[in-house]
């Protein structure tokens, strides 16, 4: 597996009566690189230097597709056909992406939370993760971590993100009243 991989890439729109997204197109020889068993993360490096944690998805014209988004493709002003350099490199992390320190702090002082967070998917895991960390403030990532374990505790581990979303604007309610 080699340690890190540049590439020139293309970006691709898809369509189809379901959905539609951007896609970089890496080919199967490449991909399969940094593919174990089941385990498809790598990090992708765009040529801003701007990285982030993905999966490497097969693509039904072959090869693998990472996909990108509109934040990125629009600060980058790349668009369907554009032509670019990236860095691919196999993602080692324990979750499959970065975990912010309030995340791991939280997890790490709720033992019943941090119990019912491991019996999840990683998949699971990495939404819970990104839903927390995907905000600036330091307050707000522990805020986000300490509502995430409550309902993992109060659901038992059965995810309700509607009922997710209104406990965060509660406890944000809460800390605007204090």
């Amino acid at each position: 597996m080699p340690e890190k991989l540049k590439l020139t890439v293309q970006l691709t729109k898809s369509e189809s009566n379901l959905m539609w997204y951007y896609a970089i197109n890496v080919s199967a020889d490449v991909a399969e690189q940094f593919i174990e068993g089941v385990d498809r993360r790598v990090i992708c490096t765009l040529p801003d230097g701007d990285h982030f944690h993905c999966a490497l998805f097969a693509s039904k014209q072959g090869g693998y597709n990472i996909l990108l988004n509109k934040q990125r493709r629009d600060r980058l002003g790349l668009r369907a056909g554009s032509v670019f350099d990236i860095e691919l490199e196999k993602d080692m992390t324990k979750y499959g992406t970065a975990m912010s320190d309030e995340f791991a702090v939280v997890l790490e002082q709720d033992q019943e939370g941090s119990a019912i967070f491991h019996r999840l998917t990683p998949g699971k895991q990495r939404t819970l993760i990104y839903f927390s960390d995907n905000v600036k403030s330091s307050d707000i990532k522990i805020r986000r971590a300490l509502v995430v374990m409550r309902h993992l505790v109060e659901s038992q581990g059965e995810l309700d993100y509607k009922r997710l979303n209104v406990m965060v604007k509660e406890a944000n309610q809460s800390a605007k009243l204090k």
